[in-house]
């Protein structure tokens, strides 16, 4: 048995279809302040942690709405990992542990791509249980046909981005290693 997992059971999870309101509220109050953007948008090494929050929350209210059942998650970083998700399947919980990784907005970095930022999970030594979610965060739709998707040691690829400029429609694309599609969701409003 992973002893993970008993680390795992003693964490906080809390429902997406619940954070994700209350972050939302957070995230209006800031963006009308006069804090400087690079605060706002969470783009200081001291915010990092909570944009990842905020990416692996997002991530498990759409596979929540994917699957039809509530996968909560625990912002809880490690050596390999961001967050871990959480679901109930039969009577059995289940974990998976999540890594967030981004394709940046070009105005911080033009030179790169989604297939770069992809070609780069090579080299990390996730484990073969870890989903990796890539939050991209630059607008327009992507073709899942035009991704070049390498040997990778994790369990599942997935995208995620927002559809609209108010971001309140985003999309999850993948498993990009098995099948692979894209499901929009709304995010959640009040609870």
């Amino acid at each position: 048995m992973d002893i993970r997992v008993n680390e795992w059971a003693k964490l906080k999870f809390v429902d997406p279809a619940i954070a994700l309101p209350q972050l939302r509220e957070i995230q209006k109050l800031a963006a009308r302040s006069n804090l400087p953007e690079r605060i706002k948008n969470l783009r200081t090494s001291k915010f990092k942690q909570h944009r990842q929050a905020w990416e692996a929350t997002l991530f498990c209210y759409g596979m929540s709405k994917l699957l039809g059942l509530t996968v909560y998650v625990s912002p809880h970083e490690a050596s390999d990992y961001d967050a871990v998700s959480m679901w109930i399947d039969g009577d059995t919980q289940q974990f998976a542990p999540i890594q967030i990784k981004e394709l940046v907005p070009r105005i911080l970095n033009p030179n790169t791509s989604i297939n770069k930022e992809i070609s780069k999970l090579c080299r990390y030594p996730c484990s073969n249980d870890t989903i990796v979610v890539m939050h991209v965060n630059r607008p327009g739709r992507l073709e899942l046909a035009d991704l070049s998707i390498p040997q990778l040691n994790i369990s599942q690829l997935w995208l995620l981005g927002t559809v609209t400029p108010d971001q309140c429609r985003w999309f999850i694309g993948g498993n990009l290693l098995a099948n692979p599609k894209i499901f929009e969701f709304d995010i959640p409003t009040k609870y």
